[in-house]
């Protein structure tokens, strides 16, 4: 699963498909998507993920793992929203 096929996916579910994504990041084996909604409020505490074996989506909290946050690569939002 490309990026771009993972942003699509979990854009909908984001307030509705109305949030601004403001951070892509990949952890390894998944994507993981912050959004903001129109009052600039980060919607949700952590990352909407997405399997990039499976497509399967899930919430991921930094908190969770740290370690597998400061080992993850921040993805430029124009690759993902291209």
């Amino acid at each position: 699963m490309t990026v771009q096929e993972a942003y699509l996916k979990v854009k909908a579910k984001a307030s509705n498909g109305n949030a601004l994504l403001v951070s892509c990041v990949d952890f390894g084996s998944f994507w993981g998507f912050a959004f903001s909604d129109a009052t600039d409020s980060l919607v949700g505490g952590g990352y909407d993920t997405v399997s990039k074996e499976n497509g399967e989506v899930s919430v991921f909290s930094p908190t969770q793992n740290l370690k597998l946050c400061t080992g993850a690569t921040s993805i430029p939002l124009e690759l993902v929203t291209a």
